[in-house]
């Protein structure tokens, strides 16, 4: 009787284990969203675990300085290497990982340049940026077509110089929150 206790238990093990190697990230995912600005993004797989993201969008942004405020949306395009670091985790806890739900690490390179942007206050960026962060987040469903998206980073402007105009602050560190609602196409 034991035998086959273990026998039954052994074959259950194997049979999650095997459901488990078989979660992976989906093969390709395009999206729009929109938070601090409106981004069109593609997620293409790479491994189980990891996509390559790309991205075209445009970010907005808010300074105050005296008297007088800037709001910008800045034209820009991205790459983002992610890896969903707890996708076979949530998928054994039961927890939704559809259209890869679940939290990540990424390396993010967003290119911005100085040739178009929309600002009040005729503000311009006087210098093209290359930001490039480093970036934890995680992405949840709402339902079948509707996602959140939430993260934090930091890095670096890969061309900073002191002279950069815009949204100075004296510093070639970049940060990068995202908040995110977003739509499956």
């Amino acid at each position: 009787m034991k035998k086959r206790i273990g026998l039954v238990m052994l074959l259950f093990t194997l049979g999650v284990s095997a459901q488990v190697d078989n979660v992976s990230v989906v093969k390709n995912l395009y999206n729009v969203q929109a938070g601090f600005g409106l981004w069109v993004n593609n997620e293409t797989k790479l491994t189980s675990e990891v996509t390559l993201r790309s991205e075209i969008g445009l970010n907005g942004g808010y300074q105050k300085e005296g008297n007088t405020s800037t709001l910008a949306f800045i034209p820009g395009v991205s790459v983002e290497p992610r890896w969903y670091f707890n996708l076979k985790k949530r998928y054994t806890k039961g927890k939704d990982v559809a259209f890869n739900s679940a939290n990540y690490w990424s390396v993010k390179a967003f290119y911005v340049s100085n040739a178009f942007i929309l600002a009040t206050n005729n503000a311009e960026l006087e210098n093209n940026q290359l930001n490039i962060t480093v970036n934890w987040g995680l992405k949840r469903n709402i339902n079948a077509h509707w996602h959140y998206e939430l993260g934090v980073g930091l890095g670096a402007n890969a061309l900073y110089k002191d002279e950069d105009s815009l949204f100075t602050n004296n510093s070639p560190l970049v940060g990068n929150l995202t908040v995110r609602i977003g739509y499956k196409l």
